[in-house]
């Protein structure tokens, strides 16, 4: 095998890679140090068992379009809360007000999305913006609320890129013991002020320096001040409770919430014991009865009333074959109750940034979804009851690896869900190209996903063939000139796993230089993407769960032709991962292999150079190259 020559160093250097690196080299983070300064910002409230009243007041400057992000000028109601007065002022750059916004005024909307069957909660919001900036919007509300379970949590901070000058949240009550907890988080430079009166307690914050928005940061609720608030005792409708703790609380949702929301008619009882009778164990039954939920019945939210937690009746769900996360999570447990599988409702905080519910604080308003957890054998098992192509046992980004409060019968316990990191998020795949001498190929591709690969992948069990072919379009952005000749789709439910066949051919495969043909043979997962360059970074970077990527593709070169050259193997590491790039000769085939590893993690603010060179590193060595010759 020779060394490259000059020659083609200059071919594989200026037709396959010179752009790509180049673009490697320019990408830089442009962001803006400071788009809005909060003036003023106050909230206060008056609490009492029976009542909450809210008095709400927001003075912000906003500098130019982005700080638009900060003008969070809306107020939540439903016919339990009731807006007493909403009004907004708006100056220009010189002070001078230029509108006044009247509650009649204000745009007033669902809440909820058009996935809603029926809900009482509305938001007015003010839907205002100027191409003339600074200007200032002084925006108030005040509201009354007669169930006091929630309290709100108050960041003082709300977005990158924003000034705050002061804001305090204040609560207001009898005089006498203080009826709510609270918990401030954070506050590393204690940047929060606390004060404590014999009828109130007074947080409050002055000058918070912007802090700048910068790529792969965490969420901004993760880095400013914030005060979680929680009631000792509140009233929910007809319902007394109280919130010390998270086994009070799950005792409260248990015996108060859930109580008496199994029922089930007998002809729904003896199908489902009819359904798993052949089943040899608790798991088998329960898998049964999760597929006999996703296949007679569909999600749709229900937020009426006390509907905003408490699960509408199992009967009634198993009447109308609808439900929303509650409703569906609680007649999955009325039926495995039925037979004889233990299961216990769940509440979790959803989103693809995971939340945990505070060990040392408890309160209602954590989390905004519910699941069902399944102990089998020593083992929990989580289902998410609202999705009909989840497999048992699969939660996905939605709800995984986070602690989340489980009911049972002894009062709540807060338990983490299922993690799917590093190399749990596995795409394999492997691949044979055979290349003909007129350039043209065939490529047949075995593709294994798992973890949250499975879930991005899933789709493609229950998507039409044209659906899936303009997909296999955009995938393979690497060839120029091809057509999809079959894509099978096999999901091993039980095994969590995604397999895929994808046969492709095409007339042209790399470029064709005289009697070279030069190509890259990294064609299905290229990792090319480098972190933008910052110049003085601020704040630590987050990987959320880190995945791998193996690919090995054999490909088989013309009769007339001989390989030339190839790019050399390549192995490094990193605190942030792997990186392994081989290519042999096994006769007449030329195998490419590729692993990498991204690990998850919260890294400090002084690796990202050294984690954006590891990404500059793989995205060079990505375009590996492969010279043969005709003979």
């Amino acid at each position: 095998m020779r060394i490259f020559t000059l020659t083609i160093l200059f071919f594989l250097n200026f037709y396959e890679s010179f752009s790509q690196v180049q673009s490697i080299e320019i990408h830089e983070e442009n962001t803006t140090q400071l788009s809005a300064i909060v003036e003023k910002e106050s909230l206060s409230i008056q609490f009492d068992k029976s009542e909450i009243q809210t008095d709400y007041r927001l003075v912000i400057k906003v500098l130019d379009s982005k700080g638009e992000d900060a003008v969070n000028t809306y107020v939540h109601y439903n016919k339990d809360i009731k807006i007493k007065n909403i009004e907004a002022l708006i100056y220009d750059a010189q002070g001078e007000l230029i509108k006044k916004v009247k509650k009649r005024d204000f745009n007033d909307i669902s809440a909820v999305s058009g996935g809603t069957l029926y809900s009482d909660s509305r938001v007015k919001y003010l839907n205002y913006s100027s191409n003339s900036y600074p200007y200032t919007i002084d925006f108030s509300y005040q509201t009354e609320n007669t169930n006091t379970a929630f309290l709100p949590r108050f960041t003082f901070m709300k977005n990158y890129n924003t000034k705050v000058n002061y804001a305090e949240l204040y609560v207001g009550y009898e005089e006498g013991e203080r009826p709510v907890n609270y918990k401030i988080k954070n506050d590393g430079e204690s940047a929060v002020k606390f004060k404590q009166y014999p009828d109130g307690i007074l947080f409050n914050v002055k000058d918070l320096a912007p802090i700048k928005h910068e790529v792969m940061s965490p969420s901004i609720t993760n880095i400013s001040p914030v005060v979680l608030l929680a009631p000792k005792e509140f009233k929910w409708y007809d319902y007394e409770g109280k919130a010390n703790n998270w086994s009070e609380l799950g005792t409260w949702m248990h015996d108060k919430i859930l109580s008496e929301k199994n029922n089930l008619n007998s002809a729904t009882i003896n199908k489902i014991k009819s359904i798993t009778e052949a089943a040899e164990s608790p798991l088998e039954k329960a898998k049964l009865v999760y597929e006999y939920v996703q296949n007679n019945t569909r999600y749709i939210s229900v937020q009426v009333g006390i509907g905003g937690i408490q699960p509408i009746d199992a009967a009634e769900v198993d009447r109308m074959k609808y439900g929303d996360c509650k409703g569906l999570t609680n007649y999955t447990k009325a039926l495995l109750d039925v037979v004889g599988v233990p299961s216990y409702y769940s509440h979790v905080e959803s989103g693809r940034n995971k939340v945990d519910f505070e060990d040392d604080f408890s309160s209602i308003n954590q989390g905004d979804h519910v699941i069902l957890n399944i102990p089998i054998d020593e083992k929990d098992y989580w289902v998410d009851c609202t999705s009909n192509t989840a497999p048992f046992g699969f939660l996905g980004s939605f709800t995984d690896d986070r602690k989340v409060l489980v009911m049972t019968p002894n009062g709540g316990e807060l338990k983490r869900t299922k993690s799917y990191l590093n190399e749990e998020n596995l795409t394999q795949s492997t691949s044979i190209l055979t290349l003909n001498e007129d350039n043209s190929f065939n490529l047949s591709n075995e593709i294994i996903s798992k973890g949250i690969h499975y879930e991005k992948r899933l789709a493609n069990a229950f998507m039409p063939a044209y659906e899936l072919e303009k997909k296999d379009k955009k995938r393979w952005n690497l060839i120029s000139d091809y057509e999809v000749v079959s894509h099978k789709v096999t999901n091993h439910k039980d095994s969590l796993f995604l397999y895929e066949e994808v046969k492709l051919k095409g007339n042209k495969f790399g470029k064709k230089l005289g009697k070279r043909i030069i190509f890259s043979p990294n064609i299905n997962n290229r990792a090319s993407y480098v972190p933008p360059r910052v110049r003085q970074r601020e704040n630590p970077f987050q990987i959320l769960r880190g995945y791998a990527l193996i690919d090995t593709v054999r490909i088989k070169i013309p009769t007339a032709y001989t390989i030339e050259a190839f790019s050399e193997c390549q192995n490094f590491k990193s605190p942030f991962g792997t990186y392994h790039l081989e290519i042999t000769r096994d006769e007449d085939f030329v195998i490419f292999h590729r692993k990498i590893l991204i690990k998850e993690g919260l890294y400090s603010k002084d690796n990202y150079l050294e984690y954006r060179d590891f990404r500059k590193r793989i995205a060079l060595a990505e375009n590996s190259k492969i010279s043969i010759i005709k003979l």
